[in-house]
């Protein structure tokens, strides 16, 4: 018996080996063709993302799991490979045939770095997947903290402003800011991120998205998140004529022909009687109180969420408000104001930090304005 197995097992080796080498001249055609990746841009590729990931666990950007960070590097993989060019079948000499093909690929290989440049500061900036153990270590909203906003990143065009009306420049148009599917219920998960309540949409076939308006392509949401204050007297990000209202709502659009851009909508809440915008997080904030609790919520309506007067707003280019505050950001700021409760704000107030203290101010300080301009769009 011992040596019929023997021989078994030299035979499936056999068989093995042969496959082998039936596969391999194809797959050497695949290569030769433009299918796969040239073995020095698939180096360069691994290395610049080694690099990436290493730069983003010492630098202000929020710590992405190891997992995300492979499912980001993927995706941007494949979208290299789906780039990479076919057989050039009319070339009349190998040589030349090989020669093109090298140069295309040294095209596409900076045009996918580009993307993935963009790609992956969006992925780090709005992932609501964080590490627990580091995110403290980034940054936090602590006046006294050495990682609280005085130790932010900075530039020329930060966000959040203020919006002085003095100074605010008027433009009539026809073209209003257009919201796509924003009437169709949406599902998804909302987390305590230890910074925010932040809901991330499950997206199937009618996405959210935003148009118009002087917007330079169509932008699709990826998440929303609030900002509020230790009481009903602070709380927004942006002020306007230098005061605060009591909490305020950014929508988070990415760009769909661009995602290296996100325009993010901004909306005020005011304390009322009545707080429908904020029934489904109501519902379920009780659930989030600890750090780092995912809960789901249905049937939410975007268009609850936003101001019955959409026609009047301001715009202005700044930045993402908290680390890394790239500046890649443009803003809508709606003039008027959406209804919320007093009671539905406590609930806010009640939400934990990493640190298990209550989140009772996740505002930043207004930035300087410097050489931008605030437009008031007004859509007749």
């Amino acid at each position: 018996m011992g040596s019929l197995e023997k021989k078994k097992e030299e035979e499936v080796k056999d068989n093995k080996m042969s496959e082998a080498a039936e596969k391999r001249p194809m797959e050497e055609e695949a290569l030769d063709d433009g299918r796969k990746h040239p073995p020095n841009h698939l180096h360069i590729i691994r290395k610049e993302f080694k690099t990436r990931v290493k730069n983003s666990q010492e630098s202000a950007l929020p710590t992405i799991t190891a997992d995300h960070h492979l499912k980001a590097f993927l995706a941007a993989q494949t979208t290299f490979f789906i780039l990479s060019p076919a057989r050039r079948s009319m070339m009349t000499s190998p040589d030349e045939q090989r020669e093109e093909r090298q140069e295309e690929e040294e095209s596409l290989f900076q045009k996918f770095t580009k993307k993935f440049q963009s790609s992956y500061r969006i992925f780090c900036s709005t992932s609501k997947r964080v590490s627990p153990t580091k995110m403290t270590g980034h940054w936090s909203y602590c006046d006294d903290d050495e990682c609280g906003p005085n130790r932010w990143p900075t530039g020329q065009h930060q966000s959040p402003i203020n919006i002085d009306l003095g100074e605010v420049e008027r433009k009539d148009t026809h073209d209003g800011i257009k919201f796509v599917n924003y009437d169709h219920p949406i599902q998804g998960d909302i987390v305590n991120n230890g910074h925010s309540v932040q809901m991330t949409p499950e997206l199937r076939s009618e996405h959210p998205e935003i148009y118009g308006g002087g917007l330079d392509q169509v932008y699709r949401l990826v998440q929303y998140h609030f900002h509020w204050g230790e009481n009903d007297n602070e709380g927004s990000e942006h002020t306007l004529g230098g005061l605060r209202y009591p909490a305020e709502l950014h929508l988070v659009h990415q760009g769909v022909e661009d995602p290296g851009k996100l325009a993010v909508v901004g909306v005020f809440l005011q304390i009322g009687k009545e707080g429908k915008a904020l029934s489904n997080e109501e519902r379920v904030l009780g659930q989030l109180r600890n750090p780092e609790t995912v809960t789901r919520v249905e049937n939410v309506r975007l268009a609850e969420k936003l101001p019955n007067n959409r026609r009047s707003f301001w715009r202005y280019e700044g930045s993402l408000t908290t680390p890394p505050c790239s500046e890649i950001v443009t803003w809508t700021i709606f003039t008027e104001p959406v209804t919320v409760t007093h009671d539905q704000l406590e609930l806010f107030r009640q939400v934990q930090d990493i640190d298990k203290r209550p989140i009772k101010k996740n505002y930043r300080p207004t930035q300087n304005l410097n050489d931008r301009k605030i437009v008031h769009i007004v859509a007749n």
